[in-house]
Parts: C-alpha cells; structure tokens; sequence
C-alpha cells in the first residue's frame, strides 16, 4: 500500500514486556532521541498499568507528500551520517592542520561548522548574507562568525541544518528576530537582495545546499506557517521509522498512518466543530463571542477574533490521538485507491460501500465509531477527563556532561538553561534621582558613600570609624544625630542633618532606535536634549514608531546638522522591581561593572517568619546554579530565621478550588471526578517577587480575556491550594495541600 504499513508480529512470537531506552548520543538526530525516549516512558507506563498492547498506532508527524521512498532514502542518509562522523572528524583536524593547528580533537559543534563551511565552497567560501569571506581556522577558534539560525527560533523551533548557515557575529546581531530574507532587503536593499537570490541558487542548483535550505534562504516572515516546533518532514519519517524498530516487540500488530488521513476523518466527523462548539460555550458567559449571520441569514454565535486558537489548546492534539486510535486500515485503502492509477472500479465501489456512508448533501463521508449525531459528543467527554503531562526536571538546575580534553573524558557541570541575558547595563548617578534618608542603623558604609554632600559623606564615614563599622552603635541609641550630632568644625557650630541626600544608582541600557522604541521607553530616555528631540520626532508621526523611526537613512533624527551628528542610539533607564541586575566583572578599582539582568526565576521558596506572616524569596535560576556550583541544595531552608514551608516551581500543577466545589467531598484520584477536577486543574506558568500567574492545564498560551490565567498577587490566597502530580500517562495524585 502506498504510504501506509502495518507490521504483523509472527503469532508464534513472545510480546516484550518493557522497551529499553535509547542510549544517550547514540542517534545522529539529538531531537529524534529526545521524542522517542519519551515516547518509551509512556508505553512502559501503559505497559505496567494496563497489559500487554494488541496494537500501536503511530502517526507521521508531517504530511504523506514524504513518499515510503523518500523516507527510505532520507533514513538511509541519517545513518550514513552516523557512520560517517569520524571521517568528517579526521577531515577537519586535517585541514586545520595544515593551518598550522596541531590538534587531535574537534568537538560536535565545530564539525556543524566545518559542514556549514564546505556548503559554501561554490561560492568562494563566502558568507551568503555579507559576503564576507571565512577564514577556516577564525571560524574554529575566533569569535568572528558563528552559526546562525536562517529563520529566528521565535517563528520556527528548530536546529536543523536546513535551518543553519554561517555569518559575521555581528550581522547575526543585527538580523536579529529577522528572516534572511527581509534582513537583506531592509539592511541592503532590492538591488543588493537580487545579488543575495543569485548566490542561493547558485548553491542549489550545484547541489551543495538542499532545497529546505534554500526555501529558508529565500523565506519572507509573512511566509512562515504558525505551529508546533519541529525539524520538517525529513526528520518525521525518520521518527517514524526509528519507533517502529523499537515498539515492534512490545505489541501484536503495529500501524503506521499519516496527518492527511487524520484530518479527512476530523472533517468527515467534525470534529474540529464539535470542539469550538464547546469552547464558544464555555467563553460566552464571558463576553467573549458575538452573534453574525451567516450566508443563509442564519444568526451564528462566533468566537471573537484572537480569543482562541486550536493551535494553543492541547485539547486539539487530545482529539486527533482518538481519531488516530480509530484510524482503521480499510480507511487507508480507500483513499490510497482513490489515487491508484488502473484501480478495478468495482473494488473501489466495494470499499465505499463498506467504510463510507453518503450524506443529504451527496457528499460521501468514512463511518464513525459511533453515530454521527452522538460521535462529537462522545469525544468531547473524552476530553473532559484529559489531563495535559508536562515533563518536569524536579529542581535540577545543572546536569553533568562528559568533556574529551587532552588529559582524557572529565565531567563538567552544565547549566540546564541561559544565566543571564545577553545585553551588558550600564551605572549611572543623576542628581535627579536622589532621595532623603534619615541618618541610622540602615547606614553602613556603602550607602554613605551614596550621600550626595562630601563634608556629610566624609563625617558620617568618621563616625562610623570610631565603633568600627557597627552601624548600630554609631547611629543609634544615645548616638542618633539629635542626642549626639556629628559635627562638621571644631568649634561645633555645623553638625550633620538627621536626614541627608543620597544619590541613587540607576542601570542604563544602549538601544537602537528603532520601530521598538515605544513613547515609555523614550520618557526613559537618559539625556533630556536627545529624549526631546526624540519625542518631538514621534508626536510629528502621530506616535507611529512605525513611521516614525523606520528609515533612518535616509530620514535622520540630527542632535546637530551643522556638524553632522545623527541620533542612532539612545541610553535608556532600565527599573528592576525585584530582582537586581548581577555585575559579571570588577574594574581595575574593584568596581563592578558588566551589569546584566539575572533572567528567569528558578524558583520559589516559602517561609512563614516569627510573626506568623507568610514571606517568599523568589531565587533566579543564576542563584540556583551557584548554590549548586557551591554544594548546596537550590533551597535555602534555614534562610533569614523563617520557617521553611514549601517551593514552587514553574510547571507545578495545582488544584485551585472556588465556590463551586468542595474538594473534602470528593476523591481527587477517582477516575470518576477527572472532568470536574480538570476544570480546576492548573499549572504555575510564571514566577515573579509577589505575581504567581497559574494556567489551566490544557492550554500552553494565557489570556486573561478567556479565564484562562490566574494571577495571584498574595501568598496568604494561595493557602488551601492542592499542589497535585500527573504521570507521563495521566494519573493524578495528592502531593501536599498548601497550608501555614
């Protein structure tokens, strides 16, 4: 049959009982590894729970346009890329030798590179966007070029080397969330954009580049398709073919189907209907929809545009695994027949006849499971009780990675995400930002080096000398400023205030001005003379930033014309509610500098202190690496003498009651109450000082609009929140019941 397999297991054959797992590295393909060693986590799972499988149905994850050939011959190149790794190895170390590099080992990401660098031979190897010519042993060693991602990761998730080309650092840095393609033709025109298709071309038509890659090359943002991530269909039928291999032995019988298949019996059953039937019940209540007549002058309760999308609703996904569950053979066969040149007529009669039915509008239609008018709700109570696994890392913020180096294989500790953001802060101290403080305990060294007048500054340094540094003796008690003043002269007739001015330090970021400079960030806008200038251009553009500052080249914003200086860059204030910045370096004077902002929050801990009130301290994943660097434990349970209570992490779920139920009644792990438990089943999406936002569990993108998020601003709400665990195969279970 053409692109469709079933496996038949011998009947004299003993099922498996358990899959192994695949070893780590072991596959060419790091993203196939990682799907189908979570695919073997579930079916051990449904192994333990329910028994041996009859059958395993699996889907391609990309279109039947991938013929059984194609696929063949796509698999058959992953594997000789496997073997053929050294090869590549011993090629480069050969080539940087001769460059007078005495290596023995290059690693995986300077092969990627050397791969990167030969497709470019046909065009002197030169970078494609630049055209800047690559100096093979920069490119290994320097920092001149690096690898680039043709379309941004933002539009599409996906490493594969389709998706990868090489260029200047700096013009990656420019690209930024741009395709290759509108880079280049806003960056250098129509003129120089014709020059950059040519060189594309030039590299396909040579064979050196794959025709993916040049689709990416030549891909406009407006071009890109919204969806999942995913490395394109190549690497689907390769999935496919690998979980074949490897769940063959587990079951009796395993069928292999495609998404084109899926989405005829999803249209046939409508079953896309009957789900945005239900969501547009659900939100209706909340203003959400609206009534519209419809081409037969029906009136038709539609769902607002950008309410809702099925893209972001795992439900979707939940639907086309039951339709893949009752994707039979015969349904294939007839809709491979259908495309079968010299079918036998009456066969094909007969396969309509037995797997489709006819409708009142002469269309003809594959038979449901169940009957027509019941087959849309028989699945949307199936969904009801569906609950969304995520994987979870349980607080490991690290992991260990084998190293090759000279001395031989060393362990290395690797932060499992980014530490930092990438843009260096700046310091600055305006006299416009300085603030009154009462002279006392809280005065140590570093804030009275802050206060703004230096015959203050320095006295107020003295006294804090004579009780060596105690800033509780030396301004408190009988020594406040008013019992005892800090005199200025001899003779005792200036003191110190007891309220002094101290100068603020602000971080300051440099930002180009572009259509992203919003009117907030210009009233940030450090210089008053550039942020008027800059402000007095915005309003003339109707506060278009558009307009505004698209085409500064040949429209500049002039700090002087006479002498010929443009305003390109700004230096902005940047406000941390919470978390401060981190100074990555020291200078010469063991000043701080290098400012940069801590990134995502790992996690956070809850303590109630001596008082009885609830305190959180919410730990940035920085912290979290160096407490593990250090040895300890990512949870600091003794932390300012408070009580240790409990942690949140992104990705917890959690029970949230309401009014509307009373969970001492029911059995939370009752498989009778899943669909009232999933309407109250939520996941901590985000973790910031005083903001927790909870998601429900079936959609992976909030919006407030829809009820979908819960922000809870106070610890104290949170109390009587049921912080639950659900398995790689849907099992829910109690973990603790948030309490004081």
């Amino acid at each position: 049959m053409v692109g469709y397999e079933i496996t038949e297991v011998p009947a004299d054959s003993t099922p498996a009982t358990r899959v192994e797992y695949i070893p780590h590295n072991s596959l060419r393909n790091p993203l196939v590894e990682k799907v189908l060693n979570r695919a073997v986590s579930i079916v051990n799972s449904l192994l333990v729970e329910y028994g041996q499988f009859v059958e395993i149905h699996i889907e391609m994850s990309r279109t039947m346009a991938c013929t059984a050939k194609q696929r063949a011959k796509i698999y058959k190149n992953i594997t000789t890329a496997t073997k053929n790794i050294e090869d590549c190895r011993q090629e480069l170390i050969a080539e940087l030798r001769k460059r007078g590099k005495n290596i023995s080992y290059v690693n995986t990401n300077d092969m990627l590179k050397y791969r990167l660098y030969k497709e470019l031979e046909h065009n002197d190897y030169r970078t494609l966007y630049s055209n800047t010519p690559i100096d093979l042993v920069e490119l290994i060693f320097g920092k001149t070029f690096e690898k680039e991602h043709i379309v941004p990761k933002e539009m599409v998730f996906s490493d594969a080397f389709s998706q990868l080309t090489i260029e200047v650092s700096d013009i990656n840095k420019k690209k930024s969330n741009s395709t290759a393609y509108d880079y280049i033709l806003k960056e250098y025109g129509k003129e120089y954009l014709e020059a950059y298709k040519q060189r594309v071309m030039k590299l396909y038509d040579k064979g050196a580049i794959s025709e993916q890659k040049k689709n990416n090359l030549l891909l406009s943002a407006n071009s890109v398709t919204p969806g999942a991530p995913g490395r394109g269909m190549a690497v689907g039928g390769y999935i496919t073919k690998k979980a074949k291999e490897i769940f063959t032995p587990v079951t009796k019988r395993m069928v292999v189907s495609f998404p084109a298949v899926t989405r005829r019996l999803c249209d046939d059953w409508k079953l896309n209907t009957a789900l945005r039937e239900q969501v547009t019940k659900q939100l209706k209540p909340l203003g959400l929809t609206e009534e519209l007549t419809n081409r037969h002058g029906e009136k038709i309760t539609y769902l607002k545009p950008g309410v809702w999308s099925p893209e972001k609703d795992h439900r979707t996904f939940a639907m086309q695994a039951i339709i893949i569950a009752f994707t039979r053979p015969g349904h294939i066969n007839y809709l491979n027949a259908l495309n079968t040149r010299n079918i036998d007529k009456d066969q094909l009669l007969r396969m309509r006849q037995k797997y489709l039915v006819k409708d009142k509008d002469h269309n003809w239609l594959f038979r449901p499971p169940v009957p027509f008018d019941k087959i849309g709700d028989a699945v949307i109570d199936k969904l009801k009780v569906v609950f969304v696994t995520r994987q979870k890392r349980y607080g490991r913020v690290m992991t260990t990675k084998a190293m090759k180096t000279a001395n031989g294989i060393t362990r290395q500790l690797i932060p499992r995400g980014s530490l930092h953001e990438d843009t260096f802060l700046g310091t600055a101290k305006l006299p416009a930002n300085a603030v009154m403080y009462k002279v006392g305990k809280t005065f140590d060294k570093d804030k009275i080096l802050r206060v703004s007048n230096p015959k203050y500054r320095e006295a107020l340094l003295r006294r804090l000398e004579e009780f060596d540094g105690d800033t509780i003796k030396a301004f408190t008690g009988k020594n406040t400023l008013k019992k005892n003043p800090v005199w200025l002269d001899d003779c005792h007739l200036n003191s110190v205030p007891e309220t002094v001015m101290c100068n603020e330090t602000i971080y300051t970021q440099r930002i180009k001005v572009s259509p992203d400079l919003t009117e907030k960030r210009i009233n940030k806008i450090i210089d008053k003379k550039v942020k008027k200038i800059v402000m007095s251009r915005f309003r003339r553009y109707k506060k278009n930033p558009q307009a505004a500052f698209n085409n500064l080249e040949e429209y500049p914003i002039w700090l002087n014309k006479k002498e010929g200086i443009r305003i390109t860059h700004v230096t902005i204030q940047v406000n941390f509610v919470a978390t401060p910045p981190i100074a990555l370096h020291t200078n010469k004077a063991g000043k701080p500098i290098n400012y940069v902002r801590s990134g995502k929050n790992s996690h956070a801990d809850i303590y109630v202190d001596q008082k009885g009130k609830l305190r959180e301290r919410v730990v940035p994943f920085f912290d979290a690496v160096q407490r593990t660097v250090n040895g300890q434990t990512i949870t600091d349970k003794d932390y300012s003498g408070w009580k240790y209570l409990f942690t949140l992490r992104r990705g917890d779920y959690f029970i949230v009651p309401d009014s509307k139920i009373n969970l001492d009644e029911i059995d939370i792990e009752d498989y009778r109450y899943r669909a009232v438990i999933s309407r109250h089943l939520f996941v901590l999406a985000k973790i910031s000082m005083g903001v927790y936002t909870f998601r429900r569990h079936n959609l992976y993108h909030g919006n407030n609009d829809m009820n979908s998020e819960i922000n809870v601003k106070s610890l104290e709400k949170m109390l009587g929140f049921i912080k639950v665990a659900v398995d790689n195969i849907g099992r829910i279970r109690i973990l603790n019941k948030l309490a004081i």
